[in-house]
């Protein structure tokens, strides 16, 4: 969720940065690898910073930019944390009214 759109703004600011154009195919690329990081992780202090400089190492940009990024992320994992938080949340609701609706049909059935 908040680490997927944190690693993908992250891998465009670079981009932009230092002139790399970014192709369609390759921003489906960035949202895939963000998507398969983001999974494991979540509970370590600091991890994100790790993920981070495996994206920006796999699209083959400088890592220095990282360092600069780590000095404020902080402040970008409070975000981060946030709409993690709500996404789970949105997935646990709507998990719950599909199993209401479920139980209804099974309890009239």
């Amino acid at each position: 969720d908040g680490s997927v759109i944190l690693y993908g703004c992250v891998i465009l600011f670079i981009s932009q940065t230092i002139g790399v154009p970014v192709t369609l195919g390759t921003m489906v690329k960035i949202i895939l690898m963000s998507a398969i990081l983001s999974t494991g992780g979540g509970g370590i202090p600091g991890s994100g910073i790790v993920k981070l400089l495996v994206m920006v190492t796999a699209f083959g940009l400088p890592t220095e930019i990282v360092g600069i990024i780590a000095a404020f992320y902080r402040l970008f994992d409070m975000g981060t944390t946030n709409n993690n938080c709500l996404g789970d949340l949105a997935g646990t609701v709507f998990v719950s009214k599909l199993e209401d609706k479920a139980a209804a049909r099974a309890k009239s059935a």
